[in-house]
């Protein structure tokens, strides 16, 4: 269950940071040298940082959502929160 527009948000980020032709341009054999980083930078660019926006989208679609058990749920009868009598 995606949105069109966080759908177009991930493809913006992927054409911005040069993820969509990455794996073509830089995993070659033999390789050319260290793979660079996404982006225009020597460090990490954090406007590129793919994997907080999944997992916090994925957070608000399920609060239990683990990225070890991806297929976890929880009911709607269960409460979001318990509490300890």
């Amino acid at each position: 269950m995606c949105s069109h527009t966080f759908l177009t948000q991930l493809d913006s980020i992927a054409a911005n940071c040069d993820y969509a032709d990455y794996v073509a341009k830089h995993v070659t054999y033999p390789p050319r040298g260290p793979l660079p980083l996404p982006g225009d930078s020597s460090e990490f660019d954090p406007a590129c940082d793919i994997w907080d926006i999944a997992i916090n989208a994925a957070t608000l679609l399920n609060p239990y959502f683990d990225v070890y058990k991806i297929l976890v749920t929880v009911s709607t009868s269960t409460p979001l929160i318990s509490t300890v009598v």
